[in-house]
């Protein structure tokens, strides 16, 4: 076949290849062009980049699909897929270690394993991803390889029957389900004892790693049917996340944690999260292990540069591996961009991040989900990340105010900045915790009409002081408003809620402002409490040490519309103008 191959090849120009189908073996010849090599071998497809081909002359892809059981020992979905690469002469070029990986995609679903010469492995320099149909293994070294098949029934009590002079009988199951609940638990543990045999042995790796993909699957459909139809419950999501453990014992001892399985651990846990959220319980205490375990586990099969994003609706789980210019991961509700200057010390560094979007505390009702963000090495251990110079930009679907978690409590931080573009708020932070937006009132506090008890003639609250004029309106409405934020920022716990109103105050004092003087003069009334408010609104953000940008426009709005106003109407600029604007660029 090499002969052939090498022939073949001498026929061939930059760019070409030559495929034969004999069905029990299909022959790929590939000379590479200047975007790589692919072959299409009818059930496997092979892709070669060209940072694969160094050194100097011409390179040639060989490629054999065997279609026919070339090994007693385990039984592949598809064929055995054998890659090399020679030079013209038809020696072998060696390949491994490469920083971009050769893909080679399977038909049917899998396993990715690896031949060593002796026996079938998982090879920690092969992961597995899935597309509909097919499998697709990467890998940075070359060699034969395959693809093998996934257990997907969770062993059960077999039925026993009688010898012929007894009566036939079946044994009957010890421990019957007694409800849904318990057939869910009974299955669980029934999938790690199963896991646990087959992992118990070195030899067993390849058993091992594919009953730790089939665990992850039964642990995924079992908490997804259980959150459908009905409540799971602390012993059920128990049994799950034990489970759920177990699969990363397996996969970590193996050194490779393929997509699929990462996939359904982290729908697993999302299950029992919303499972326990939704029944008043807290977060179960080993969720935050388990994520960090999937994500140490995911991170080891990706490159510098490269990014791994698994959502499962409830939890979004993001993985990223930082390149020259940084890190950006896309979580779909938040994107989390982390600059180099991030990343201090010596090796390597991975971003962790984690898109709650389920009711994580019971104080503050967030805008969208909660994002937690970490930075670790190698190893998994955190990586200290404050003081930065170069902020870390969070963005968020959806408008309100940044901000953090302290681990008891919600607080508007005064290293975080809340900026925005359309249709969404931008944290920018110079530290690293859990982070959301909450939502900005919008309404301004009104006198609410009174209606009499059943036994007087019903009457309706006559408010006082009754506008008489336009003018009139525009200053008892920045009144009220001023009236309002005082009353949200009179007591120090009331710190977030002070902050909200100080927003919400700063865009209605220039949205009074801008609509009176479009409309007609404001008069000095008018101006007068708009520049009152204005300093409230100041004094708010003073206190809690932050003032976004969008409260700092608003403020500066109503200054200038003031001073036009006054202006305007012959008068000179507002007294308290400049003490105000000196505040707003302090702040």
């Amino acid at each position: 076949l090499d002969t052939i191959m090498k022939q073949v090849a001498a026929g061939l120009g930059e760019g070409q290849s030559e495929v034969t189908d004999a069905s029990t073996i299909v022959v790929g010849v590939s000379v590479p062009g200047e975007t790589g090599s692919v072959t299409d071998l009818g059930g496997a497809t092979v892709d070669v980049p060209t940072s694969a081909f160094g050194g100097d002359g011409r390179r040639v892809v060989h490629s054999v699909l065997y279609c026919v059981e070339m090994h007693d020992d385990i039984e592949l979905v598809g064929c055995e897929l054998s890659v090399e690469v020679t030079d013209e002469d038809g020696t072998v070029v060696p390949v491994a270690g490469l920083s971009e990986p050769i893909q080679l995609t399977f038909d049917g679903t899998g396993l990715c394993i690896t031949w060593n010469g002796t026996a079938w492995i998982q090879d920690q320099n092969v992961t597995t991803t899935y597309e509909e149909g097919v499998t697709i293994c990467k890998t940075t070294h070359l060699s034969s390889f395959g693809v093998m098949d996934l257990p997907t029934a969770v062993p059960t009590a077999e039925p026993t029957t009688a010898t012929p002079t007894e009566t036939p009988t079946t044994a009957t199951p010890t421990l019957v389900p007694t409800s849904f609940l318990e057939t869910v638990t009974r299955s669980l543990d029934a999938t790690a004892t199963a896991l646990d045999a087959s992992c118990g042995a070195a030899e067993n790796a390849l058993s091992c790693a594919a009953s730790a993909a089939a665990a992850a699957v039964q642990v995924a459909e079992a908490t997804a049917f259980g959150g459908a139809t009905r409540t799971l419950g602390e012993e059920a999501r128990t049994a799950a996340l034990e489970l759920t453990e177990a699969v990363l014992d397996a996969t970590g001892d193996a050194g490779v944690l393929p997509a699929n399985v990462s996939k359904a651990l982290v729908l697993a846990v999302a299950d029992c999260l919303r499972d326990a959220r939704d029944g008043g319980d807290k977060a179960p205490g080993q969720m935050a292990g388990i994520l960090d375990t999937i994500m140490k586990q995911v991170a080891a099969g990706l490159g510098e540069g490269q990014s791994e994003v698994t959502d499962a609706s409830t939890i979004v789980v993001g993985v990223s591996v930082p390149g020259e210019t940084g890190s950006v991961t896309d979580l779909g509700g938040a994107t989390v961009d982390v600059p180099t200057s991030a990343f201090g010390g010596d090796g390597r560094r991975v971003v962790h991040s984690v898109l709650y979007c389920v009711e994580m505390h019971d104080d503050i009702e967030l805008v969208g989900c909660e994002l937690s963000v970490e930075v670790t090495d190698e190893d998994g251990t955190v990586v200290p990340v404050a003081g930065l110079s170069e902020p870390i930009q969070l963005t968020f679907d959806g408008t309100g105010l940044c901000i953090t978690w302290n681990g008891t409590a919600w607080i508007q931080d005064q290293n975080v900045t809340t900026t925005y573009e359309e249709g969404v708020t931008i944290c920018k932070t110079t530290h690293l915790s859990s982070f959301g937006v909450m939502d900005l009132p919008t309404a301004v506090p009104t006198a609410e009409p009174t209606t009499a008890t059943p036994t007087e003639t019903p009457t309706t609250a006559t408010p006082t002081l009754v506008p008489t004029s336009f003018l009139e309106t525009v200053t008892r409405s920045l009144d009220a408003t001023a009236t309002a934020l005082d009353a949200s920022c009179g007591a120090a716990e009331n710190a977030l809620s002070c902050a909200a109103s100080a927003a919400a105050a700063a865009v209605q004092v220039a949205e009074a402002t801008a609509f009176g003087g479009a409309t007609r003069t404001l008069g000095e009334e008018a101006r007068t409490a708009a520049l009152e408010l204005t300093e409230a609104v100041l004094d708010a953000t003073g206190d809690a040490g932050v003032l976004p940008a969008n409260v700092s426009k608003a403020l500066v709005l109503a200054v200038a519309d003031c001073l036009r106003d006054a202006r305007d109407g012959g008068d000179k600029a507002p007294g308290q103008m400049a003490g105000i604007l000196d505040t707003i660029m302090k702040q």
